[in-house]
Formats: C-alpha cells, structure tokens, sequence
C-alpha cells in the first residue's frame, strides 16, 4: 500500500506541477511574442534615423503650434458657438458688484469692459475699463486664458470665471461667478 501511495504521489506530481506552471505557460506565449515585437523596433529603429530626417522638418513646418491645434473629440471650442458677447455682475470685496461684459471673437481675440459699482460720485455713471487682447485655450478646449491672466470655463451660453489655477470656483458666492451670452 506504501508502494501504490509513492507511485501516486510520483504520477500525480507532474500534473500538479504542470498546474501550477500553466500561467506561466500562458505567459510564455506572449513573452515569446514580446521579442518578435522587440525585434521589429529594432530593425525600426537601425531606418528610424533616417526617416526622422527626411520627415522632422516637413513635420514641424506643417503642424501648427499646441495653442492652435484643435483637441480630439468634442469639446467646448470645437461642439459650441462660443464667440459672442457675455455679461454678469460679478462680486466684488469693496463694491457692490462688478458688472463685466466680455466679448469672445472667432479670431482669437476678445474686448474686456468692467464698471465697478458703486464707487463712483453720485449721479455720476461708474467708469468704464477696457481691456482688450488674445486668448488661448487649455489642451482640452474647455477653458480659455486672457492675456491677463483671468480663467474661464466655455459652457452653452455662458462662461464661469475660474480661479487662478483654471479651478471652478467654490463657495456660497459660486453661481455669481457667472457670464451669461446675449443672444
């Protein structure tokens, strides 16, 4: 009987064995295809060079720069009608608000007009500052940055002014921050 158990354990060991080994023998498949892919980048990389040279300066003379590509996908700058004029009153520290009207144009440009309200003399109409200048979108189209520096999301008729990291901002005053387009 201790014979039979020996001869068992000695039949069956390969089979435990070989179950133990089968993901690995499932990986070697791949790891025998990893260096068929490492081979063909080689072979690659020996004509690499020269493709590199002949194609670098078509290359970097055809594609435009990363502030005019266009992202992938839909987003805000390729799904909406973005340009146009939007208007809010924005909270202000030391005034009763700041009435901004920014106009987004199609070339890239735009016209910043803010009245402090509030702080002019009375029966006197609040002074008007203009800014005006390009501005650039984020990698993803969804935000535009005024030459100024100031951030705003592009959403469907309107624009949410964003922190100074390109953040929304936060806060019981959060949906004041907020441009509406005339249409």
């Amino acid at each position: 009987m201790k014979a039979f158990k020996q001869t068992l354990w000695i039949a069956l060991l390969p089979l435990a064995l070989g179950a133990c080994s089968e993901p690995s023998a499932t990986k070697e498949p791949s790891a025998q295809e990893e260096p068929s892919a490492q081979e063909q980048p080689s072979a690659q990389t020996q004509s690499a060079p020269q493709q590199q040279q002949n194609t670098q300066p078509a290359v970097s003379s055809e594609t435009p720069n990363s502030a005019e590509a266009l992202p992938v996908g839909d987003s805000s700058r390729t799904s909406l009608d973005w340009n146009g004029s939007y208007e809010g009153v924005v909270p202000c520290a030391s005034c009763e608000g700041i009435n901004t009207r920014l106009v987004l144009n199609s070339d890239g440009t735009y016209l910043l007009e803010t009245q402090y309200l509030g702080e002019q003399e009375a029966g006197a109409e609040p002074k008007v500052f203009e800014e005006r200048g390009s501005f650039s979108w984020n990698a993803s189209g969804g935000a535009i940055q005024l030459e100024s520096g100031a951030w705003y999301q592009v959403g469907e008729n309107q624009l949410f002014m964003l922190d100074r990291d390109g953040k929304r901002i936060t806060g019981a005053l959060a949906d004041h921050y907020r441009l509406g387009k005339q249409l």
